[in-house]
Formats: C-alpha cells, sequence, structure tokens
C-alpha cells in the first residue's frame, strides 16, 4: 500500500509506506527459525534421553551460537560442567571442539540428564 501526496502542480506521487522493524525480533526469529530447521534434520537419540541434532556448517549454526539460552562448549570439562547444570538449555558443540560423540554420550549417562545437543558438522560428516 502507498502514501499519497501531492505538491503544487497537484500532481499525485506516491511513496512506499514506511514501517518499522524491530532488530531483535527479527533475530529471534531467525534464531527460532535455524532451530526448527536443525530439529528437522539428521539426529542421535542417546539412551538417557538426550537429543544431538548434526547441523551442517551453515547460517543455522551462526544463529543458534547467538541465541540466549544456548551454551557453547568446546572441551570435555566444559560439557561436563554444561550438563551439570540443571537450567534447561540446549548446548552447542562447534565442529572444531575438542568432544566426541563417545565422550559425549558418557558424560550424559554418567548425569542421567537430558538435554539438547546442537552439534555442528562438516559436509558428509556425522
Amino acid at each position: 500500500m502507498a502514501d499519497h501526496m501531492s505538491d503544487d502542480s497537484g500532481e499525485v506521487k506516491t511513496s512506499p509506506t514506511s514501517f518499522s522493524v524491530n532488530e531483535d525480533k527479527v533475530k529471534d526469529l531467525a534464531v527460532l527459525l535455524a532451530k526448527q530447521s536443525a530439529m528437522r534434520g539428521e539426529r542421535k537419540t542417546l539412551s538417557h534421553g538426550s537429543i544431538v541434532y548434526f547441523v551442517e556448517d551453515s547460517w543455522k549454526n551462526a544463529m543458534i551460537e547467538q541465541s540466549q539460552n544456548i551454551s557453547i562448549v568446546e572441551t570435555m570439562l566444559q560439557l561436563e560442567t554444561e550438563v551439570k547444570k540443571t537450567e534447561n538449555v540446549a548446548i552447542f558443540i562447534p565442529h572444531d571442539a575438542l568432544i566426541t560423540m563417545g565422550g559425549l554420550e558418557k558424560v550424559c549417562a554418567r548425569h542421567a540428564t537430558a538435554k539438547t545437543f546442537f552439534k555442528e558438522v562438516e559436509e558428509n560428516e556425522e
């Protein structure tokens, strides 16, 4: 829809309707879309109820990392600390993290807590 304006000559000109965009809401929406897209992809359910979503290196990873309720871990010690926490926070594991799937499964089994993990993988890696 356009706004109509007229100048001194009486000619009617149109201009696009202006609207404001809240950058925080746009970012929140992008994060939500990235998480939903990742959750529709490849995943592994661990015996104690945790789910690992494998996300290829893309815009989705960048958005998930920026989420307010995501903890990023790169070492087994950081993983252990985050899994022990009782808050329901998802955990993001970058592809270059020093964490193997076997290590992840052992830490989760030791604490018997159901957590959500987003594990960044390179193309053709799982």
